[in-house]
């Protein structure tokens, strides 16, 4: 175990010598949301703010988790970050047609 420890330091260690700081910042914003995402997805936003439901914080945060995404890629993989870019796009109308409805 203490082997793959070391291994994994010295790869954390690597990225944070080799990385932007702007790619770090987006990376654990990324992370972040991620977290609160499935925390609303488990506990419901009912009692925090009753205006909102779940879902739609819930598509809110997800799009902008894509759009994070793409712009962490947008150098290296142009494909994947105009998917990305379009998914949020696709949720964010999702969003505004529930609202309409």
């Amino acid at each position: 175990m203490d082997r793959k420890e070391t291994e994994i330091k010295e790869r954390v260690s690597e990225w944070l010598n080799t990385t932007a700081l702007w790619q770090k910042i987006l990376c654990f914003l990324q992370i972040i949301l991620s977290a609160v995402i499935v925390v609303f997805a488990f506990m419901g936003l009912n009692d925090i703010i009753p205006i909102f439901t779940t879902n739609t914080v819930d598509l809110v945060l997800l799009a902008v988790l894509f759009v994070v995404s793409g712009v962490r890629l947008f150098p290296e993989k142009k494909l994947c970050t105009y998917i990305y870019f379009g998914v949020a796009l696709l949720m964010l109308g999702i969003l505004a047609v529930g609202f309409m409805l």
